[in-house]
């Protein structure tokens, strides 16, 4: 099931106040991620992608993603084991001079799937 967030990220947004954008999942294994920067980025917008309050990729707690290559693909997976999940992703661009779009697009598997099961 193919989902996707897109945020602008606003000249205004910083690190501690980011743009959001949102979307509810139910169970499954979250995989196919990948983070798509509007051409003019150049580096100077910066997300973090999170599952409800918690940071989930990148996995350092303080780690960032940002432009560098389109797409960045986010090689790791992470199980949604409640009925409904917050995925929020979340972007700043510190010092930009113009807005940025990003999107987010993953895959939620459900847990049943026969591709998950062995």
């Amino acid at each position: 099931m193919g989902q996707t967030i897109e945020i602008t990220v606003t000249t205004a947004a910083t690190e501690g106040s980011p743009v959001t954008g949102t979307v509810a999942v139910g169970r499954g294994l979250m995989r196919d991620i990948a983070l798509r920067f509007a051409a003019g980025c150049n580096g100077t917008v910066k997300v973090r992608v999170f599952k409800g309050l918690t940071q989930l990729f990148p996995r350092t707690a303080d780690g960032f993603y940002r432009l560098v290559v389109t797409p960045i693909n986010v090689n790791d997976q992470e199980p949604l084991s409640d009925a409904s999940t917050n995925i929020v992703l979340k972007g700043w661009a510190d010092g930009s001079s113009f807005n940025h779009r990003v999107r987010l697009e993953f895959n939620v598997i459900p847990f049943d799937a026969p591709e998950l099961i062995l």
